[in-house]
């Protein structure tokens, strides 16, 4: 077989390459890039809807978006990270990996549609909410096919042909958070987020099959078997981070009502941010990590990876001071009492930037049993807090859950970290 014929059909060579050489940080350099975009675009979104349709109008699009965060960790339920892993090292063939994770986001879109429906007669939400809800859940499905196409890109390094398919269709998002914005409506603002998922989606698929691999159903039961033994222990710890993530939003909107949660969620959005740069920085190294595990280079020394974490995080700490001019600069004066809000939940988001290079870390090294453990622990410090604290003191109550349960996140990380150090040779 011709090396362009096991191109098509199993990807590109995934030979392990040393991990300090300088052309190393190329492709990692263009696979944040793309995500830097997502995460500029969601920025700039959230300053559009709170400029031209205010702290309610931004509240619900923040409560209906956090229905659809918190069922996203169904849609790969944690087998993203496992996929890449599989591709980089090569375990089995493109097609059979890209099969195993396509049979995981069918099931996953299933079981989000069928909770969401659930979620609305439960709530026995009204008609326009209703609708909000199916379109974020819409978007929710067909941003997680764009991300299914986006891990071969990622394992084999190809996120440089696939940023001009993002940048362009962020550029279409805008123009319909624009059009939406004229028309005062939140519903055509999430209508702007599916016709970009459509888009982005397209244009990733049309990537893979062209300079990847043929995009073709090829099923191995060992394959699924393999991811989704490790992907579930991932996946159950993703569920109690999008626990964590998301209860003191749905908390703050059901007691308080949307423009305390539209406040929340314009600081929240800075935290938001910061999480997907740091998400962003992370994936960009995760396959270089992933490859020198696995070849005859050696393991990269602790610091190389997650040092660059522990360094964010006290980047962010320095931004504690100017939190209440960040918000009224970006959001405008009606959000200012959204600035003491913000300067708590930097705390939490410097944790979170540590915690983020942690748990790559942990995958990496087949060891994301931890990872259920230490985000379950997160999640009942969180919603425990929340409950007893957000009647009291409303949002403020929300930030410093937010903060405690990731600082309770970070220190069983640093506890297991100690445990798991390598033992010194005797003297």
């Amino acid at each position: 077989m011709t090396n362009s014929v096991q191109q098509r059909t199993s990807g590109p060579d995934p030979s392990p390459v040393p991990w300090r050489r300088a052309r190393n940080w190329g492709p990692a350099g263009w696979a944040m890039a793309c995500q830097a975009v997502e995460v500029l675009t969601h920025v700039v979104a959230g300053i559009i809807v709170a400029r031209a349709l205010g702290a309610a109008a931004l509240g619900d699009l923040s409560y209906v978006m956090a229905v659809a965060s918190a069922l996203s960790v169904l849609l790969l339920f944690g087998t993203s990270d496992v996929a890449v892993s599989l591709y980089a090292r090569g375990a089995a063939s493109a097609q059979a990996i890209f099969t195993a994770s396509v049979r995981v986001w069918v099931r996953g879109a299933v079981v989000c549609a069928a909770l969401a429906t659930l979620f609305c007669l439960a709530l026995d939400l009204d008609p326009s909410r209703s609708a909000l809800v199916a379109l974020a859940i819409a978007s929710l499905i067909v941003n997680g096919a764009a991300s299914l196409l986006f891990l071969p890109i990622l394992a084999f390094e190809s996120a440089r042909h696939d940023f001009p398919g993002v940048l362009a269709t962020r550029l279409l998002l805008f123009v319909g958070l624009v059009l939406a914005a004229y028309h005062g409506d939140v519903q055509h603002v999430l209508c702007a987020y599916v016709v970009a998922a459509i888009a982005l989606t397209c244009l990733r698929a049309i990537h893979v099959h062209r300079r990847l691999f043929r995009l073709r159903l090829a099923r191995d039961p060992e394959v699924e078997r393999m991811l989704w033994h490790r992907g579930r222990k991932v996946g159950v710890g993703t569920v109690f981070g999008s626990i964590t993530a998301r209860a003191d939003m749905l908390l703050l909107g059901g007691l308080i009502g949307p423009a305390a949660t539209g406040l929340y969620a314009a600081s929240y959005r800075f935290v938001n941010g910061l999480d997907a740069v740091t998400i962003a920085v992370a994936t960009g190294l995760y396959p270089r990590l992933v490859r020198n595990l696995a070849g005859p280079s050696g393991m990269p020394r602790f610091t190389t990876f997650v040092g660059v974490g522990f360094c964010g995080s006290a980047a962010v700490l320095c931004l504690v001071p100017f939190a209440e001019p960040m918000v009224t600069l970006v959001y405008g004066p009606e959000f200012a009492a959204a600035g003491e809000l913000l300067s708590v939940l930097l705390i939490a988001g410097a944790a979170q930037v540590s915690i983020a290079f942690i748990h790559k870390w942990w995958i990496a090294n087949v060891r994301e049993g931890l990872v259920p453990r230490a985000q379950g622990l997160s999640a009942v410090v969180n919603v425990t807090l929340n409950i007893l604290w957000i009647p009291s003191f409303g949002a403020l109550g929300a930030s410093w859950a937010t903060v405690v349960s990731q600082l309770a996140l970070l220190s069983f990380h640093g506890v297991a970290l100690w445990l798991a150090r390598p033992a010194r040779a005797p003297a």
